[in-house]
């Protein structure tokens, strides 16, 4: 199957420059994604994905601010390549939900085809993507969806055409559903993921599924099941660093006891502490993301970093806890500005790609 997309060189001040290019879908071929039991297959063969995410495509630029904008204004076919070159395999793109929904004021069919052109030139590069929808404030939402919603299921009528019917692009349904994890909510959420995953089976589209937790996607405590029909739908966790949340018991409660049964991917992960987006410093730190990244190796967890093209702004700059202290990709360490929490040299970047690289963390 082949598909022409324009490939955007850049997408600087909300402007792109393009060229015309035919790509080949490999819907069926090296790179497609299925799920097996509790097992991620890539081509056939079991696979743990080594995930960068880019920030890029939150926001349009009529409403990207912050970290946000930057990451739109830095985003470069170069970027995919240097993005592979630091080890990882996946590109998680966060996408706003109001950029896609065709009934909002945000949507315009540009900021949709620079998304495709970012979508094929990866896969080009034979780099796996996760596709994530997001509904906050960022993304110029002014009343964000805690679940999803019809506005999300009209997103992915958008992104299943970026798509094209390449299996080896997961859809990430929702991500970061707020409500907290009571049972209530568990019923609310049951109910919304499944509307959805019927929704985009009914179109025929048979990649795989993943659809967060709660209270921010980052537990499924307590959480009931999704019927899928095709049994390729997954589940996605963001194993951030709140407080209580950093020991092998607290994780097999939010996630582990899951992935015994189910693929389980992190779809983001630093050294962040979640929700006041500031960083864990404290003198377990290396140790602790140390013990977080090798429960994922065990568990076969694939773990997306996060974020590759968000080191801060300003005054900021690594500070924020994030995999990079740059827009070059430099991994970020445990010393850095007025935030000194071990040795230099170690930090959620550098543990993250020492692992992609030699399938082992390093240690502190």
């Amino acid at each position: 199957m082949a598909f022409v997309v324009l490939l955007a060189s850049g997408c600087g001040s909300g402007t792109t420059s393009t060229t015309t290019q035919t790509v080949t879908s490999p819907a069926t071929g090296p790179g497609k994604v299925t799920i097996s039991g509790n097992l991620l297959l890539k081509g056939g063969v079991q696979w743990t994905p080594k995930g960068l995410q880019l920030n890029a495509f939150v926001a349009s630029p009529v409403v990207g601010a912050g970290v946000y904008a930057q990451a739109y204004q830095h985003f470069t076919l170069a970027e995919l390549s240097s993005l592979q070159a630091w080890g990882a395999d996946t590109v998680r793109f966060q996408i706003g939900q109001p950029e896609m929904d065709p009934q909002s004021s945000l949507y315009t069919a540009s900021f949709v085809a620079q998304v495709q052109a970012a979508v094929a030139q990866a896969r080009t590069l034979g780099l796996n993507v996760i596709l994530s929808v997001q509904d906050e404030a960022q993304t110029g939402e002014t009343a964000p969806a805690s679940l999803p919603d019809a506005g999300t299921t009209r997103a992915w009528t958008t992104l299943m055409t970026v798509a094209n019917g390449d299996q080896g692009i997961m859809f990430e349904m929702f991500s970061e559903p707020s409500l907290p994890a009571t049972p209530a909510n568990w019923v609310t959420w049951q109910g919304a993921y499944q509307a959805l995953v019927t929704a985009i089976r009914a179109t025929g589209a048979s990649n795989v599924l993943l659809a967060d937790g709660l209270q921010g996607g980052t537990t499924f405590a307590g959480a009931p099941t999704l019927s899928d029909p095709t049994g390729q739908t997954g589940y996605a966790v963001e194993p951030w660093f709140f407080p209580n949340y950093r020991t092998t018991a607290a994780y097999d409660t939010a996630f582990g006891n899951l992935a015994a049964t189910s693929v389980v991917v992190a779809a983001a992960w630093s050294t962040l502490d979640g929700g006041s987006y500031s960083e864990y410093c404290g003198p377990t730190t290396p140790t602790d993301a140390q013990t977080l990244l090798n429960y994922l190796l065990a568990k076969k967890i694939g773990v997306t970093g996060f974020a590759y093209d968000d080191p801060g702004l300003g005054a900021t700059l690594n500070l924020l806890g994030t995999i990079v202290q740059d827009l070059n990709g430099t991994p970020s360490t445990f010393a850095g500005g007025t935030l000194v929490c071990s040795d230099a040299g170690f930090g959620p970047g550098a543990m993250v790609q020492g692992e992609f690289k030699t399938g082992v963390v390093p240690p502190p």
